[in-house]
């Protein structure tokens, strides 16, 4: 009922106001994370590869639209792999990653990659393949993907973002899809 669900909010608010400075430095930290991430996925020449799926769409729909105000409900970072078989590069974005601190993990329950920098992780996603696996791997990524259903109308939906302060380009997913998926 309305009442009992009001209270649970009201104790969930509880726990998490006496943390908020220590979560808004968690995000800030987070959100420069994101920006040497993305920067270094543009600069390996794998940001035609990727779309940037999640809350983080957020903070650039805020960039790009004045009357935006977005809310980051997630601080972990999941891409879409927008191209399983071709890349423009002779590497792969494992090895980039694990060269630039990231440690790799392959979760043991879906087999697919993670990797992490400290709280900082970050995830693969694909649409789902005719052999209706539950994640694929991308070769030339060197990751493995999870595969989700829905996935697919992303690829019609891309906004492409170049960041002149930070030099680096990015694919958003389109608000209207953003929001619908």
């Amino acid at each position: 009922d309305l009442m009992t669900v009001t209270r649970t909010a009201f104790a969930v608010l509880m726990t998490i106001l006496p943390n908020w400075k220590g979560w808004l430095k968690s995000l800030a930290n987070d959100y420069n994370k994101l920006l040497k991430l993305l920067q270094l996925i543009d600069d390996s020449g794998f940001s035609n590869e990727l779309i940037l799926v999640g809350s983080w769409n957020e903070y650039f729909y805020g960039q790009i639209y004045n009357d935006y105000k977005g809310f980051l409900s997630t601080l972990d970072v999941d891409f879409y792999c927008l191209n399983r078989v071709k890349t423009k590069t002779d590497t792969n974005l494992a090895s980039i990653l694990i060269k630039d601190g990231y440690t790799f993990n392959q979760d043991s329950l879906t087999n697919k990659t993670v990797f992490f920098n400290e709280d900082f992780e970050i995830e693969f996603l694909s649409k789902i393949t005719r052999e209706m696996s539950s994640t694929v791997k991308i070769p030339r990524l060197d990751v493995v993907a999870e595969c989700l259903g829905g996935l697919e109308m992303i690829e019609r939906y891309i906004l492409p973002y170049y960041d002149e302060t930070f030099d680096f380009h990015v694919n958003l997913v389109k608000p209207s899809c953003y929001c619908a998926h």
